[in-house]
């Protein structure tokens, strides 16, 4: 069986209460686990579906103003698993690395960088801070029909929500950052340990993933020069990634400077990350960009 692939060409986000009462029949799943699967998506929209169910999803997803590709999968790239990276050192013509468990450096030249994908990622037990609002602790406005005002109030108390700032930022009691401070020092400084920050690097072969993280990693300018970690390594280590391969960087990782909104940065699962970055190389690979 030909099977394909729903591919976004741009990140957006999709109705999983519509397109998950669409796919549930298509993929024999229920329509709960469908809905979950629609919103994991993150570019890479569903796998392996027929050709005739998948080529009419994508003319649906067409009709809301998403544009997307059907792929079949033998046409997409086959990517390794990260490689988790604890060390890193620049030389003028290769980022040289280290992974975790070895004792030798290798070597990925510069001009083989294709994608640059950088997160801040909630972990588990702090998911909670990060949201602006948990939806599934709202009754669906469908249900209010007919209670005068309800729905009306219930939307407008919403939008309120939805542009506060995140109970992280408001009770942290954090002063206002330096004009000095790196949006990596910020991160670090407001939430340590309830996030960790990560970089993805996958080569224009797909034959190399590189996953970097802020908390366990350290990078040196030059060989015979100090190991940095933490905030300013990290800050550094993008720094130089910016010079030698900024048109890698993903939308999101272009959004990593001093002052940016978290909202703009922040993943709330490893998984979403993931897909992210895999999304991102899926583009490259057939010579696409994100609108």
């Amino acid at each position: 069986m030909d099977l394909h692939t729903i591919v976004l060409e741009r990140d957006a986000a999709v109705d999983a209460r519509k397109y998950g009462d669409i796919v549930a029949p298509m993929l024999g799943v229920t329509r709960l686990e469908a809905k979950m699967r629609i919103r994991r998506g993150r570019g890479i929209l569903l796998e392996d579906l027929g050709e005739e169910d998948a080529r009419r999803l994508a003319e649906e997803l067409l009709r809301d103003g998403i544009p997307v590709r059907c792929v079949r999968n033998e046409d997409l790239p086959l990517l390794p698993g990260p490689r988790k990276v604890i060390a890193v050192e620049r030389s003028e013509a290769t980022l040289r690395y280290r992974g975790a468990g070895d004792k030798d450096l290798c070597d990925l030249p510069w001009s083989d960088v294709d994608v640059v994908s950088l997160g801040a990622v909630a972990l588990p037990e702090f998911q909670d801070l990060f949201p602006r609002i948990r939806f599934d602790a709202i009754p669906p406005l469908h249900r209010l029909e007919g209670e005068p005002g309800v729905r009306d109030l219930l939307r407008e108390n919403l939008i309120l929500k939805l542009n506060a700032p995140p109970v992280a930022e408001r009770e942290s009691g954090k002063p206002r950052p330096r004009s000095d401070e790196t949006i990596f020092d910020q991160l670090q400084a407001r939430f340590d340990r309830k996030l960790r920050v990560h970089a993805d690097i996958i080569d224009a072969a797909r034959s190399v993933w590189l996953r970097l993280s802020m908390d366990d990693f350290a990078y040196a300018h030059a060989a015979d020069q100090l190991k940095l970690g933490e905030a300013w390594g990290f800050h550094l280590f993008v720094q130089e990634l910016r010079t030698r391969s900024a048109r890698a960087f993903t939308e999101i990782s272009a959004k990593f400077q001093s002052g940016a909104d978290l909202r703009d940065l922040l993943f709330l699962q490893l998984e979403e990350f993931h897909r992210y970055t895999q999304w991102h190389a899926v583009l490259h690979h057939l010579g696409l960009k994100p609108l």
